[in-house]
């Protein structure tokens, strides 16, 4: 069997990972990287299944939303793939005095991550060669010519069926795909049915006229904006003036000449796509704007109220519960950084399986994902849209968060899984989380990041001022005991016994005195 260039990049990546894999768990105390590289070698495997079982099908046409999923069916494998050599190498480099055997290793993931981004670029092609897949047709019916520019689909309509036969093959040339319809009835039920890019409509037809066939497109929201040239054997300016007042885009009298008809038609469909093109950056400028709103909005109160929170718990718990309702997701771990730079879990909260671990303390039984690990070392977003893990309890979709503050310290990592669907009946269906609010979130991190800092500086803050109250109380007692102690009564004392003490070293056979009896030194020298 001769396979793709796809799937034979998969199937080479699966047996090299698996020969580096074999190789560190034989050398010993590499088991995390060998576990690591198992993952990429399954998901070699699992790209080159899904491959082959597209390449089965490779003659249907895929349409723009099943091409859409093939994409990121195909794509979330191989971003498994270099996350996890990713993981590898820098576990790897972490060993202290590499060897020789260590150094290879190193330089075989090299080579397998360059793979791994052939495999990326050779699939990127396929996929595109997909969108452009029309169904076959046999010869006769669609000749050879020069294409157009991207190749548009346009409805004909004319009650003549000459007429018709001549504009698809006219326009077929061009390369563009052609539908048609001998009246307005079936071209209205057509273009409601999948808009088409541009309109080409006989004025003059029996029943439902061009006039009122334009009239009803205009006025169907989806419909409006697709361009609509009027064709008409009365080529006079009422004719013409009644068209483009009706919201015609332009006007070719009939029997028309095939160049002009070309000329109209790229030219109708270029300022289609320059509409499109604007709507498409209008769209972005007001999800930019969304996102402005989201950040002043929602944002920046919740920075001020995370860094206005005192109590250590209550601030990890409140980190994990702003990010997931600006979300929607199901679940969220919270992973500190410890002095030896690993993540230690604090906080975890999964709706859907009613847990929440969230008093403050560190979770021992958490240890950290790969994502979070990956988050942390790369001081980068990971965003995994479908892990491909179907279990009950596994996340479909993952956004690590690292958290940075001002000075770019890593203070933790802020893992959330299972984005919602929203209201509704799918509303627990996870979803990927949205790309349009990552910019938002992780400014949303990096206030966090602060809030941490502030809270840790001033529990030490809280600390050094009860250590100094302590050392002031004291001092507040010794300079208590002072006043009372500093005077000539209790002086004369400390000298008395001062020479009592001296004497009785002087005489050391001599019995010490009673408990209740007085020298006559003492009775002497006793206060009068």
């Amino acid at each position: 069997m001769i396979r793709s260039a796809p799937e034979q990049l998969a199937r080479e990546i699966e047996v090299r990972v698996r020969a580096l894999a074999t190789a560190l768990r034989k050398s010993g105390g590499r088991e995390q990287s060998a576990a690591d590289l198992a993952k990429v070698a399954a998901a070699a495997s699992r790209l080159g299944e899904m491959w082959q079982a597209r390449a089965g099908g490779a003659s249907e046409a895929l349409d723009e939303e099943a091409a859409r999923k093939a994409r990121h069916d195909l794509r979330t494998p191989v971003s498994h793939m270099m996350g996890y050599l990713e993981l590898a190498e820098e576990t790897l480099q972490e060993i202290q005095s590499p060897g020789v055997e260590v150094k290879a290793w190193l330089v075989e993931i090299g080579r397998l991550r360059a793979r791994v981004d052939e495999l990326r670029v050779a699939l990127e092609a396929g996929m595109r060669a997909w969108a452009h897949e029309r169904p076959s047709s046999p010869p006769a019916s669609r000749p050879p010519g020069r294409r157009g520019r991207g190749g548009a689909r346009v409805l004909a309509v004319d009650d003549d069926g000459e007429n018709r036969n001549l504009l698809r093959r006219h326009l077929e040339r061009q390369g563009h795909e052609i539908e048609t319809a001998e009246g307005g009835e079936l071209a209205l039920r057509l273009a409601r049915e999948t808009p088409p890019d541009l309109v080409l409509l006989d004025v003059m037809m029996p029943g439902l006229d061009g006039y009122e066939t334009l009239r009803r497109l205009k006025s169907d929201e989806r419909l409006a904006r697709v361009p609509v040239i009027m064709l008409s054997g009365l080529d006079h300016a009422e004719t013409i003036v009644r068209c483009l007042e009706a919201g015609a885009d332009d006007h070719i009298p009939k029997p028309f000449e095939p160049a002009i008809l070309s000329a109209r038609v790229e030219s109708a469909l270029e300022r289609k796509r320059l509409g499109d093109r604007e709507r498409e950056h209008l769209a972005q400028l007001l999800a930019a704007k969304r996102r402005a709103d989201a950040f002043i909005d929602y944002v920046v109160p919740m920075g001020a109220r995370l860094a206005a929170q005192t109590d250590t718990p209550t601030l990890l718990r409140e980190i994990v519960e702003v990010a997931r309702r600006f979300t929607g997701a199901d679940g969220g771990t919270l992973y500190l950084r410890r002095e030896d730079a690993s993540l230690q879990a604090v906080v975890q909260v999964v709706e859907s399986r009613g847990l929440d671990r969230s008093s403050g303390d560190p979770i021992e039984d958490l240890a950290p994902s790969p994502s979070a690990q990956l988050a942390a070392r790369s001081g980068r977003s990971q965003r995994i849209d479908d892990t491909g893990d179907a279990s009950v309890d596994a996340p479909r979709s993952i956004f690590a968060l690292p958290l940075r503050g001002v000075d770019d310290e890593l203070r933790g990592v802020l893992e959330l899984t299972d984005a919602r669907a929203g209201e509704g009946a799918d509303a627990a269906t996870p979803v990927a989380f949205d790309p349009a609010r990552e910019t938002a979130l992780e400014a949303l991190g990096r206030l966090a990041a602060v809030a941490l800092a502030r809270n840790a500086h001033e529990q030490s803050l809280r600390r050094r001022i009860a250590d100094l109250e302590v050392q002031i109380d004291e001092g507040a007692r010794a300079r208590e005991v002072a006043v009372i102690t500093d005077n000539d009564y209790f002086r004369e004392l400390r000298a008395k016994a001062t020479r009592l003490r001296a004497r009785g070293r002087s005489q050391p056979g001599q019995p010490s005195p009673s408990a209740g009896a007085k020298t006559k030194d003492e009775v002497d020298d006793g206060p009068r």
